[in-house]
């Protein structure tokens, strides 16, 4: 994702035993060059898991089509790719 592109998520925890989870992040700031995780920022979200039925019922779905936004900049424009995707082990 892009800065200031959104996205819902959806996470199930139905099947866990866990009473909490940690997101937390690896990623130098700024990205790729910048200084390495602190206490400060690699902590990103803390979920507290209730065991049971999930409350409200969870009753999201994926839309059959999703929105298509236009083409702001053409890629033949751009300059340089850059990948930033990495593959987690």
């Amino acid at each position: 994702m892009a800065p200031s592109e959104i996205a819902d998520v959806i996470i199930d925890f139905s099947t866990t035993e866990a009473t909490e989870s940690i997101l937390k992040n690896d990623a130098p700031y700024p990205y790729p060059t910048g200084a390495k995780v602190n206490h400060l920022n690699k902590v990103v979200m803390k979920f507290i898991i209730n065991p049971g039925k999930p409350y409200p019922q969870d009753i999201s779905t994926v839309p059959p089509v999703l929105k298509v936004y236009p083409q702001a900049i053409a890629p033949r424009g751009a300059v340089k790719r850059f990948w930033i995707m990495k593959t987690m082990p």
